[in-house]
């Protein structure tokens, strides 16, 4: 296995720059710091980053989501003189719903909160657009305009970037786990305001909206589970025994040849350049046939008849 300073040693070798190899110990010197060192510690910190960022579909790079979506709801015109309630009905359906976490601007108190609330129901099975609901003992007020949002980075520690749009799969104790199909926004024909009521059926579609956060069609108002792939942020090299995550043994080597056609080209070194860069490639065909998704086709999920 490979880690940060191992990697900086390997580019100073091939470059045939006769430069001492670091250790541990030596990482932070003095000497560390100045000539060469901090170029070659850049260029492969910047090398693993850029590796990591070539393509989506890198298998080292993504992983799986697995959660619970809860009911959320947008709403503006939020206030409360005092505590939050933890409970609202809704003026008009009845609705009894229990708050369990905000996502909001603004002050309750001056009467100008506007975001998301996450709820599950207590009571009622219907919210209506454009409905105010009012908390405990009418301690505070707001008004529901459409359907929440979502964007999972709590769930991923910050982690998430792209999902993958061909994954997503919903279900939930009553009915079995189902593909929900992406939808273009600029072609999302069910951007309604409303939760699916009456029904535990899990959404058929998912789309991205205008903030990029992921909406589902039709939302059930009762939870539902959902995975699928994402891109994972691009891990940072920092302390020397930092080592290249889930990228497999035998490509560490890989990093350090990128990072030399780097150097070479700061250095103007055509020769040292493409030494690196017929290392180099050998490497990343050799990735991009085996640490890819294996090329499939299938049937349209418009077709009603592949469900």
């Amino acid at each position: 296995m490979s880690n940060y300073v191992e990697l900086v040693n390997k580019v100073l070798l091939e470059s045939g720059k006769e430069q001492d190899l670091l250790d541990e110990d030596t990482w932070d010197s003095l000497d560390a710091g100045r000539r060469i060192y901090p170029r070659v510690k850049r260029l492969v910190r910047e090398a693993w980053k850029t590796i990591q960022m070539s393509r989506n579909e890198w298998e080292f790079n993504t992983a799986e989501l697995r959660t619970t979506v809860l009911p959320r709801l947008k709403f503006k015109f939020g206030s409360a003189p005092g505590v939050l309630p933890t409970l609202w009905r809704g003026a008009i359906s009845g609705t009894v719903i229990q708050e369990l976490e905000y996502f909001n601007e603004g002050d309750w108190v001056a009467g100008t909160a506007a975001g998301q609330i996450e709820f599950v129901v207590v009571s009622g099975n219907q919210l209506i657009t454009g409905e105010e609901f009012f908390g405990e003992d009418e301690d505070g007020s707001f008004l529901y305009t459409e359907k929440g949002s979502y964007d999972f980075l709590s769930e991923t520690q910050g982690l998430i970037r792209e999902p993958h749009w061909s994954t997503f799969v919903a279900g939930n104790d009553s009915s079995y786990p189902n593909p929900v199909c992406y939808v273009p926004w600029d072609n999302y024909a069910y951007k309604t305001y409303n939760y699916h009521t009456g029904s535990n059926n899990t959404p058929s579609y998912v789309s991205q909206d205008f903030e990029g956060k992921m909406v589902f069609y039709p939302q059930s108002i009762t939870p539902f589970t959902l995975s699928f792939v994402y891109d994972v942020a691009p891990q940072e090299l920092v302390t020397p025994w930092d080592e290249p995550f889930n990228l497999p043994l035998e490509y560490h080597d890989w990093i350090a040849w990128a990072a030399l056609m780097n150097l070479a080209r700061f250095d103007k070194d055509p020769d040292l350049f493409s030494y690196a860069s017929a290392m180099h490639d050998q490497y990343q065909k050799r990735a991009e046939r085996s640490l890819l998704p294996i090329p499939s086709y299938r049937a349209s999920p418009f077709n009603r008849g592949w469900r």
